[in-house]
């Protein structure tokens, strides 16, 4: 059987691989040589190219949305949570993008392979959002619902992605988001919930 260890140096290797050579041009051969395995021991675990780069895919998901948990649990104001929340997620996904050489291709792949790792990852990270906000027992200023906010802590974070953004410019509009985001709240002691 294959350790936890080997398929993390995998999935680490396919990442490195897939950012350097693309989705088309990398090789489950490249990959294994990188990884420091076998290609039976590659074979083994996963099916495929395809397989792989869904399950790199998932991985560097989970990873965010692990952090993300434990930015929550962390403790904090609101803000300083979702300013944590924001950044291992959205600022950890900008950063790996930023750094690899054929991020378009393996985005536009990403959605051709993964499509459905990707809505489940966002799903998730909206239930964190959620949570977030219920574990601060936060209530929401008049006119603003707690999906609104929600939807805007999802959806912004993409709009801050101008050609030639740097991950510290990234993260600073991100701080920036979280502080818009807690304005919105005020500790009642009452639940979050839709007005």
């Amino acid at each position: 059987m294959i350790s936890d260890q080997t398929t993390e140096r995998i999935l680490t290797a396919g990442l490195t691989v897939f950012g350097r050579d693309g989705f088309d041009g990398a090789t489950m051969r490249s990959i294994a040589m990188a990884a420091g395995v076998s290609r039976p021991t590659l074979y083994a675990r996963f099916k495929n190219k395809e397989d792989l780069f869904r399950a790199m895919t998932q991985h560097v998901f989970d990873t965010a949305l692990s952090n993300v948990g434990d930015a929550i649990d962390d403790g904090g104001d609101i803000a300083d949570v979702l300013c944590r929340v924001l950044e291992c997620y959205y600022g950890a996904l900008y950063d790996l993008v930023l750094n690899l050489e054929r991020s378009a291709e393996l985005v536009a792949t990403q959605a051709r392979l993964a499509g459905d790792v990707v809505e489940a990852a966002r799903h998730k990270m909206r239930s964190q959002l959620e949570r977030a906000l219920r574990a601060r027992d936060v209530a929401l200023k008049p006119g603003v619902t707690r999906s609104q906010l929600i939807e805007l802590l999802m959806l912004a974070p993409r709009a801050f992605k101008e050609p030639g953004t740097t991950s510290r410019q990234y993260r600073r509009r991100l701080r920036g988001l979280a502080r818009i985001a807690a304005y919105a709240v005020s500790g009642s002691g009452q639940s979050v919930g839709d007005q």
